[in-house]
């Protein structure tokens, strides 16, 4: 019986072995698997990592060329608008207007182009209280257009919370 307990023990210490062995070779495979999966995903993050690099350099040509154009029409468009704040003076001066708002609307367009009205822009034949009128309406039609603009942003703001409010119950 000695030698069967033997036996019987260095079955068990083979089993154990092999068990462990096993045990082993099965831990290796998952970590080997687990190992693969981390390469394949450090390999996706290295390609979206590498896509949006190539897309901030070519969005950073695109602002670059753009600035360039932006720098290059700048001189085009400070050109017209002189021509264009020309142009209302002549009118001013030569008392035509060509909207049927009067004079005020020529007033006006010169002030957005951020030219300046003096008396003397304007007809030679009108006293110094028509003038005065023409300036003072003018200048009420801009604080007019200012209070309207306001009123728009303040209303498409009411607007703009009402539709998250009314978002918002429907969503929960």
């Amino acid at each position: 019986m000695g030698s069967s307990r033997s036996g019987h023990s260095l079955y068990k210490e083979t089993v154990t072995r092999n068990l462990g062995a096993q045990e082993a070779h099965q831990k290796y495979i998952e970590e080997r698997k687990e190992k693969e999966k981390l390469d394949q995903e450090i390999a996706e993050v290295t390609n979206v990592v590498e896509e949006l690099r190539k897309k901030y350099s070519s969005s950073i040509a695109t602002v670059h060329r753009l600035e360039r154009e932006v720098s290059d029409i700048k001189p085009e468009i400070a050109a017209i608008t002189k021509k264009q704040l020309d142009f209302y003076y002549d009118l001013l001066a030569a008392g035509k207007e060509t909207r049927g708002q009067g004079l005020t609307w020529t007033i006006k367009a010169i002030w957005y182009l951020k030219g300046n009205v003096q008396p003397d822009n304007l007809p030679k034949s009108l006293d110094p209280e028509s003038i005065n009128y023409l300036l003072e309406c003018a200048k009420l039609g801009v604080e007019r257009a200012g209070v309207r603009k306001k009123l728009k942003d303040v209303k498409l703001k009411i607007y703009t919370k009402r539709k998250d409010s009314l978002t918002n119950l429907l969503v929960y």
